[in-house]
């Protein structure tokens, strides 16, 4: 799958345990930087304390999201 800034994409952030929904920001050599949009509400916490900003690994990017949730 080919990861292009500015899709939104279902993710599986480093150092977390379900799944969120985001926007890539950043490309990097074996990771992506997601503005998270949609989160289990158990990592709540977490991402507002990293602004809504996650590092994900290219391997975990799960899938496009067409259709977003407004």
């Amino acid at each position: 799958m080919e990861l292009k800034v500015g899709r939104t994409y279902r993710v599986l952030p480093v150092n977390f345990k379900n799944e969120a929904v985001g926007e890539i920001m950043k490309i990097y050599e074996n990771t992506v930087v997601v503005l998270v949009e949609e989160y289990d509400k158990k990592d709540r916490v977490a991402i507002l304390d990293k602004h809504q900003r996650v590092l994900v690994k290219k391997e975990n990017v799960l899938d496009e999201v067409f259709d977003k949730v407004s």
